[in-house]
């Protein structure tokens, strides 16, 4: 019998290390937002990326539509589970979208 180990030591991973990290959400290419939302002085990349999401979040205000309903259609949080996050989640979100309209995008209405 050859004295070789069958694989050797290097390749060898703990089972932890051979599952994939865990994955947030993708719903189309907007990752789902789990936290509050970062705030800078000027346009971000964040707010670029997630434009979508403002937009979203503006036109469910602006349609009445409650904050727990929000929070758990556009960014899939269950309030009944996380009511804090869920309601700072879209607080957050509505006061950036908001503020993004009022002083870079002043002519956009959704």
């Amino acid at each position: 019998m050859d004295p070789r180990p069958l694989f050797p030591q290097s390749q060898i991973r703990s089972p932890a290390a051979a599952r994939p990290a865990p994955q947030q959400p993708v719903v189309g290419n907007v990752v789902r937002l789990w936290g509050p939302c970062p705030w800078a002085e000027d346009v971000s990349d964040y707010d670029r990326k997630n434009f979508s999401i403002f937009a979203w979040v503006i036109e469910g205000d602006d349609a009445g539509i409650s904050e727990r309903d929000m929070a758990r259609i556009i960014f899939r949080i269950c309030p009944d589970k996380h009511p804090y996050r869920a309601l700072t989640v879209v607080r957050s979100h509505l006061a950036r979208a908001r503020w993004l309209q009022a002083n870079h995008y002043p002519g956009m209405t959704w």
